[in-house]
């Protein structure tokens, strides 16, 4: 859809609130979208349409839990997730969509992961993001007769993916990838 980084995120979520829009009412049931930020979340919630937003849960930076759980009670929802990329079990068919909107990498501009990459050439920074999708990917398909979607919008995707393919595991590539126009 375009690119996530700060400097593009505003004009990529213009793109990409229609399409999450759409790829939610492909199935009309519960969808998660990974977010990675709590201003990013704002921003998608605030670009999708009246009648979607009230079907919409977008997660409380002060009740993590709470928000969770209204999403899962309320049936047919989107809900907009912020560091729910593991722990959480979301089998079944009621759970048939997943879309990472941000590709969870850590804030670069941050000092310790800045002194991390110069000790150690972007390894756990890179490894991180890595280990990150395969895990938000998973929420939605649990068992090997589970069955989801993932969508990742985040156009750093490809590149990254390309360049840290061994970084994934064969099982991730061979269950999980698959290129399609969306728009």
């Amino acid at each position: 859809m375009g690119f996530m980084n700060y400097d593009k995120r505003s004009e990529t979520v213009l793109q990409m609130a229609p399409v999450i829009e759409k790829l939610h009412n492909k199935y009309h049931r519960h969808t998660i979208v990974h977010c990675g930020a709590y201003g990013i979340a704002k921003m998608i919630y605030d670009h999708l349409s009246q009648s979607v937003q009230k079907e919409t849960i977008l997660q409380d930076r002060n009740n993590r839990e709470g928000s969770k759980l209204r999403w899962m009670a309320k049936p047919n929802s989107l809900f907009l997730s912020v560091e729910f990329v593991e722990g959480l079990d979301l089998k079944g068919p009621e759970y048939p969509m997943n879309i990472i909107a941000k590709v969870p990498f850590e804030p670069i501009k941050d000092e310790v992961v800045a002194a991390r990459n110069d000790h150690d050439n972007k390894k756990r920074y890179n490894v991180s993001a890595a280990v990150a999708v395969m895990q938000a990917a998973g929420r939605t398909t649990r068992t090997k007769d589970d069955y989801s979607e993932t969508y990742i919008l985040d156009s750093s995707w490809q590149f990254f993916h390309i360049r840290y393919k061994k970084l994934f595991h064969p099982w991730f590539d061979a269950a999980c990838l698959r290129c399609e126009q969306i728009i």
